[in-house]
């Protein structure tokens, strides 16, 4: 999968509840090769409903991280030393980036 720009930021809005860093991958000319990570502490954690998570995958270190879709992208949440992570990319690639990959990427996060 390949990627053209990469692009960070991070959001610090008033006060602390919605303050995380944002990195999204895009390819200008693959508009499907779309990925994006969102860490943000642990206590200000996005709530997941149950009825959103397709599957729970335990992690190597005990965690279990959240796989769940919505209408364009496939999700991967969990949490690691306080801060809770998001990875997300864009269904249409699916079959290139499997829930799997995600949680291999979530594994190599220290």
């Amino acid at each position: 999968m390949a990627f053209t720009h990469q692009f960070g930021r991070f959001i610090d809005v008033k006060g602390d509840m919605n303050d995380k860093l944002e990195l999204k991958f895009v390819n200008d000319k693959v508009p499907e090769n779309h990925y994006m990570v969102y860490v943000q502490p642990s206590e200000h954690r996005l709530s997941i409903e149950d009825q959103d998570v397709v599957k729970v995958h335990r992690l190597k270190d005990g965690s279990k991280a959240s796989f769940m879709t919505n209408i364009g992208f496939n999700i991967l949440v969990f949490e690691r030393a306080n801060w809770q992570y998001v990875l997300s990319i864009d269904k249409r690639v699916a079959d290139q980036v499997s829930p799997e990959t995600l949680v291999e990427i979530a594994e190599s996060i220290n």
